[in-house]
């Protein structure tokens, strides 16, 4: 391990996390909400809402969930935050693979052949493992009105842990909603309807949009690597385009949005044949699971990125990021899926 980086075998220093870093952040997307509701024509009707893909350029290290909290009136109020995130079990969630209501398996599933694995001494040969891990997942597609359920654990620099649970549209049609256990944190995220965003609490049109990038399932999402990588580009821009954003992007996908088998073993092959990635021999994640990591050689925005996998399963296991320049010199951010499902309406749990 390159002892220029912060130690992250430690569960105890991971897990330091108290403070008011989520004041700050929720501070700042309040002023941004504020200047934009500006610029349009009745800021008092304004809703703040930045769309799913767009709200990655805010930065990677604060990257706020694909949520925004529908204003009224003069009321404009930032949406809730997290950050990228993965599975600590090692057993999938339990449910039948595509009934309406079934259980989608978390990250951490196990693959059925570990005798298939190869070496994992680049971080070519631990990506492989991890998308031959990935195709042994079973496989079901929600329907285009259901919703995707996803529960976190996100372990935060001087803003403590929080458990956030969001359930967003398939097809993004449907209005979803985030529950963060603070007003900061709950919210509605709007549809897409007729070409045009909208709130269950706020009728009005504020904003053009198409279903599909509003939509947490992607059925015409590439299944191989080449034309992945462009589909990702016009998706997601040009973060996708160096090791640290594709990195953290394809972390956040798999984490946030209802991927196939053969979806997530694109993502990790794509990811396989990218430079600027290394191996880390051991890293532990924010709920204390130790495993190995692929790590971004290059700072992005003062943090280092790590995903961690499991090293017999390969089973993903979390996201570190660790401040190494700057005012987050120091800081140590991590978040744990611990649940995503298909559902049948919001609130319901799976």
């Amino acid at each position: 391990m390159n002892s220029s980086y912060p130690d992250e075998t430690n569960p105890a220093a991971v897990r330091d996390v108290l403070g008011g870093f989520e004041e700050r952040l929720l501070a700042d997307l309040k002023i941004a909400v504020a200047q934009e509701a500006a610029a349009w024509p009745d800021s008092e009707r304004a809703v703040a809402r930045r769309t799913p893909r767009t709200r990655r350029a805010l930065g990677r290290a604060l990257r706020p969930r694909r949520i925004a909290v529908a204003g009224v009136a003069s009321a404009v109020v930032a949406a809730g935050v997290a950050i990228v995130l993965t599975a600590t079990s090692e057993t999938p969630a339990g449910g039948p693979k595509s009934a309406p209501a079934g259980a989608h398996p978390t990250t951490g599933g196990l693959a059925r052949n570990p005798t298939s694995f190869g070496p994992a001494t680049t971080a070519a040969g631990l990506l492989h493992n991890a998308a031959l891990a990935a195709l042994e997942l079973p496989a079901g597609a929600p329907r285009p009105d259901q919703f995707i359920y996803t529960k976190l654990y996100r372990s935060q620099q001087s803003s403590g842990t929080t458990v956030l649970q969001t359930w967003l549209s398939a097809d993004g049609v449907q209005a979803g909603l985030q529950s963060g256990g603070t007003p900061a944190t709950t919210g509605y995220s709007p549809g897409c309807r007729d070409g045009w965003y909208y709130y269950p609490n706020f009728p009005d049109h504020v904003q053009r949009c198409r279903p599909a990038l509003n939509a947490a399932y992607f059925p015409d999402m590439p299944t191989s690597p080449g034309p992945l990588r462009a589909w990702l580009q016009r998706h997601l821009g040009s973060a996708v385009s160096y090791a640290s954003g594709l990195l953290t992007n394809v972390e956040f996908m798999m984490t946030s949005d209802y991927l196939l088998p053969r979806q997530q073993a694109a993502l990790y092959e794509l990811l396989a044949r990218t430079p600027g990635l290394t191996v880390v021999p051991r890293v532990t994640n924010v709920m204390g699971a130790t495993g190995m990591g692929i790590r971004a050689s290059v700072a992005d925005k003062g943090s280092i990125f790590t995903i961690i996998f499991n090293s017999r399963t390969y089973a993903p296991l979390g996201m570190n990021w660790i401040g190494v320049s700057g005012p987050i010199k120091g800081t140590r951010n991590g978040e744990v899926l611990l649940k995503i499902a298909i559902v049948n309406k919001l609130r319901q749990q799976p």
